[in-house]
């Protein structure tokens, strides 16, 4: 579409229906929040230190700390997604808040919070202890968040994401495990990884349409079950698993940390109807924020404090694992995510105004 982007006329933009922005006593209270849940979750975990160790370290503290029922993972997604999300997006708008405005530039109390809050996320969203998605996540958001908006900046985060996707992204398993389990990396080369490395999407896809063969599709079940992630199988006895470990078991793996492609959760439920649907209408919601996104980061935006200049980059990256799957997994910080976006905006821009 070439249409051009409709700006609002300042009538408009006074009448209270402008971009949402983030309101500032509530921006405080999302500061407030992010030290006060992180801390929780470094001491749940047994200080900074394990944070800096390994992934499976991570997973066997959190497992240790009593918020893991047996089959269930509510109280682990809600501790480690409120001890990393709102450290994150605290973070991009105070980032944004020093890119975009001169007059935070020059206030000690807003640097003094942003080196804080720097603090803060190199402990808990550091890609020692995370998986790459979420740090890929966590490095994208905050990139698009405090690089200005231009054509030449896109490119070279893209060229660079993609060398770094081919040849850094396989190592980055590292961290993963413990010294123990660990595997030392040996190559002859930078690029053997990529073409040893099990990229199991397409053939996912495949065997996700054999289960179905067998089964019969679920009618939307298996995204009810994403969606209502937050129900402990306690109270939902009969709640979906994640469809990758359904199409592991169903096959007789071990290993049933496999993925599902969004475009097969459709698949499993509605069938080729409901997946091209479903992904057309994917194509359609990303499009519109690319176009508003495009104007919130112009000087005919919100200012400083745009949510969706915030939330646009942070979904781009997220969509490393909401592709990849299974959305079981990936709901719980997107959610989370959301609920404090929500939390955040307002709609009256003259309140805003007093930020720049």
């Amino acid at each position: 579409s070439r249409r051009p982007l409709r700006r609002r006329t300042p009538a408009a933009r006074g009448s209270g229906g402008g971009p949402a922005v983030a309101h500032p006593v509530r921006l405080r209270l999302l500061v407030v929040l992010a030290f006060a849940a992180s801390a929780f979750y470094v001491l749940k975990l047994g200080g900074p230190a394990v944070f800096f160790t390994s992934r499976q370290e991570i997973n066997e503290t959190v497992a240790a700390s009593g918020v893991v029922t047996e089959g269930s993972n509510v109280g682990s997604a809600f501790v480690k997604g409120f001890g990393q999300v709102p450290a994150l997006l605290a973070l991009l708008f105070y980032t944004r808040r020093l890119a975009t405005s001169y007059r935070a530039r020059r206030t000690p109390s807003t640097v003094l919070v942003w080196v804080a809050l720097a603090g803060l996320n190199l402990v808990v969203n550091n890609p020692i202890s995370n998986a790459r998605y979420w740090f890929l996540t966590v490095l994208m958001a905050f990139v698009f968040t405090a690089m200005p908006s231009s054509a030449a900046v896109y490119r070279t985060v893209l060229a660079t994401g993609v060398v770094g996707a081919l040849v850094v992204f396989p190592y980055a398993d590292k961290f993963r495990y413990d010294d123990e389990g660990q595997r030392p990396a040996q190559s002859a080369s930078v690029f053997e990884p990529l073409v040893t490395k099990d990229y199991d999407q397409m053939v996912m896809f495949a065997n996700t349409i054999s289960w179905v063969d067998t089964r019969g599709h679920t009618y939307g079940r298996q995204l009810a079950g994403s969606g209502l992630f937050f129900v402990p199988r306690a109270v939902w006895s009969g709640k979906p698993e994640d469809t990758g470990v359904r199409v592991g078991q169903w096959m007789g793996l071990r290993m049933t940390n496999l993925s599902a492609p969004v475009w097969t959760e459709f698949w499993v439920d509605f069938g080729a109807t409901g997946m091209i649907g479903g992904m057309a209408l994917i194509g359609y919601a990303s499009a519109r924020t690319d176009r508003r996104y495009a104007l919130a980061v112009t000087r005919a935006g919100p200012g400083p404090g745009s949510v969706l200049a915030i939330a646009a980059p942070l979904i781009a990256g997220y969509t490393f694992i909401l592709l990849r799957g299974p959305l079981l997994q990936a709901a719980g910080k997107l959610a989370i995510a959301a609920l404090l976006l929500l939390a955040v905006a307002t709609f009256r821009e003259q309140r805003a105004a007093r930020r720049r």
